[in-house]
């Protein structure tokens, strides 16, 4: 992926969620160095970009649908404002939820965040969990870094 140009980025965020927004910065951790914060016109929001690739963008759409969709349900998701495309980025940008992150540290395996999650999204999270030991299982994930030695 390209070195981000803040300033188009940003214009084009702006564009697509209707209001001006500046980057404030990287997050602390996690999502891999591809997470920012924002400030807007109606608060602080997170934007995340990835590589572009030919149903990158679509991907992402369907994504925002899933997870708006299961908001309104009721499940403690985050409210996403849009989705774009700059050169070789695709960015999503959601509102910031308020606390804090459940994810103990990077990489570490998702079952802590089950054991912590409560209310209606923890059967999703726990099924989420399962599955992702079973894929560590089978291989199809890398090994732990926090498994006991």
């Amino acid at each position: 992926m390209e070195p981000l140009d803040g300033v188009r980025l940003t214009a084009e965020v702006g564009r697509v969620i209707g209001e001006r927004v500046g980057l404030m910065g990287a997050t602390a951790r996690g999502e891999s160095r591809s997470t920012y914060f924002l400030k807007g016109q109606s608060g602080e929001m997170v934007l995340k970009v990835s590589p572009a690739g030919t149903a990158a963008l679509a991907d992402q759409e369907r994504l925002m649908r899933l997870v708006n969709g299961l908001r309104a349900r009721g499940y403690p998701a985050p409210e996403y404002l849009g989705a774009g495309r700059v050169d070789e980025v695709v960015f999503t940008v959601q509102r910031r939820l308020p606390g804090q992150t459940l994810e103990p540290g990077p990489g570490m395996a998702c079952y802590r965040v089950a054991a912590r999650c409560r209310g209606p999204a923890r059967p999703a999270v726990a099924g989420l969990a399962h599955r992702h030991g079973r894929a560590r299982r089978r291989g199809l994930l890398p090994p732990r870094d926090d498994a006991p030695k």
